[in-house]
């Protein structure tokens, strides 16, 4: 209510203030209007910008064209620029704040001056200030233009977050259904771990996106309301995880708390699928290589509409349709409804007593996958490197589901493979191939 009734009060400064502005007698006689329209013709018009940043030179967040500082905000730096791209004979700047003027200044040239600009900053006290309107106006010979920036004191932080469910995963933690209200907009989450704040926080784009946003060696993953954490550096702890949300003033609100979480060994990896055929791969040593227990963590929709999965045997060149279990090293298709990320949970390089990794291939074509939890290097033939010089052809292939189509990868190109990522490779005779550990 306090909220509305400030808005209303600004907006009514702003009004009276615009008004009187624009029927007050300028500095060579003009009305503000005549200056307005004389600007309107063939001259180049005042290009002004009018910024307002936070004590660390910041800009202030923004919501429906209005700045918001936080509650604790005790100074604020307005940062003026303005140019005229024309000849001038005489330029003159005002700054006011809540309708007081708070600097001002004003030059002349014999001749006309072309180019002209101006840049300067300002710092404001808001100490016991929870409103500033601010105007910036200058004046020239030939016509004039003023630019209005409004800012309000937020002082009320977002809630307290909710979430549906949590699940651990090795390395990892998935929180569905993350949630907070405020009366402007959250704008971040801030996950602390033992009290220390993983950085950066996660962004409500990235939280709501429809899709996820790649990363390397991330923090963290998110999309559709779904937050994954990297734990992999707590391995084997016992962890407090608490969250709470930010606002677009930089309010910060009451801590939820999501657990006192065991962190399983191991690491994930996210694989995203899109609607259509995907061809993914088991890129790392799956905690269960059961399929039931691989679908399952397909965070938004779990195993729903995951219609068909085609395995390959390499060996004997046959299609498995819907195989009991998904093997390391192995690519598969599968055919979703919808976009949907698949985490996959478990270890690599694998651990004792598993043996290194190897692909045998077989005479012709195998579909194997990028071994490996994080992107290869982008060398020619590094992947590759432990095969016979000449012994398979030297192009791969890939499916881009995105577009549902082939990509051909010449392995004689440099080439950053990735996890998750599934091949079709042709030997002219049977290989081994022995993924290097990156």
């Amino acid at each position: 209510m306090r909220l509305n009734i400030l808005v209303v009060t600004i907006c009514m400064i702003l009004c009276i203030f615009a008004f009187s502005s624009f029927n007050s007698d300028s500095s060579d006689g003009l009305k503000m209007s005549e200056i307005v329209e004389a600007g309107s013709s063939d001259i180049s018009p005042l290009l002004l910008e009018l910024r307002v940043l936070d004590a660390s030179g910041r800009e202030l967040p923004q919501f429906n064209g209005t700045y918001f500082m936080s509650g604790n905000a005790t100074d604020v730096m307005i940062k003026c620029d303005a140019r005229a791209e024309c000849g001038i004979l005489f330029w003159s700047e005002a700054l006011y704040i809540n309708s007081t003027m708070v600097s001002h200044g004003s030059y002349s040239w014999s001749s006309p001056c072309y180019n002209w600009s101006r840049s300067y900053n300002l710092q404001y006290s808001v100490l016991g200030v929870n409103a500033l309107l601010i105007n910036l106006t200058v004046t020239t010979d030939s016509f004039a233009s003023s630019l209005y920036r409004m800012v309000i004191r937020d002082v009320v932080p977002p809630s307290r977050p909710t979430f549906e469910s949590i699940r651990t995963i090795c390395g990892g933690l998935i929180i569905k259904g993350l949630n907070a209200i405020d009366n402007l907009r959250v704008s971040s989450y801030a996950v602390y771990i033992n009290g220390s704040m993983l950085t950066p926080p996660v962004t409500v784009e990235d939280l709501y996106s429809s899709t996820l946003t790649p990363k390397i060696d991330p923090e963290w993953v998110a999309c559709q309301d779904i937050l994954v954490l990297n734990l992999t550096k707590y391995a084997d702890e016992w962890i407090n995880i608490t969250i709470a949300a930010i606002d677009l003033a930089g309010n910060v609100g009451e801590k939820a708390h999501v657990g006192l979480i065991h962190v399983p060994n191991g690491l994930w990896i996210p694989i995203e699928v899109h609607q259509g055929w995907n061809l993914i791969g088991i890129s790392i040593l799956p905690k269960n290589s059961s399929t039931e227990a691989i679908l399952s963590l397909f965070i938004k929709h779990g195993p729903i509409g995951k219609k068909v999965i085609y395995g390959f045997d390499n060996l004997k060149k046959e299609w498995l349709i819907n195989p009991a279990v998904m093997e390391f090293c192995h690519g598969y298709w599968i055919y979703s409804e919808n976009y949907d990320v698949l985490i996959l949970e478990g270890y690599w390089p694998p651990p004792p007593p598993s043996p290194p990794p190897t692909i045998h291939l077989y005479k012709g074509w195998n579909l194997i996958c990028y071994a490996g939890a994080k992107p290869s290097p982008p060398k020619p033939c590094c992947y590759f490197q432990s095969l016979t010089p000449g012994s398979y052809f030297k192009f791969v292939y890939e499916w881009d589901a995105k577009v549902q189509a082939w990509t051909v990868i010449d392995t004689g190109q440099p080439y950053t493979f990735k996890p998750g990522q599934a091949l079709w490779i042709y030997v002219y005779e049977d290989e081994i191939l022995v993924p290097p550990i990156n």
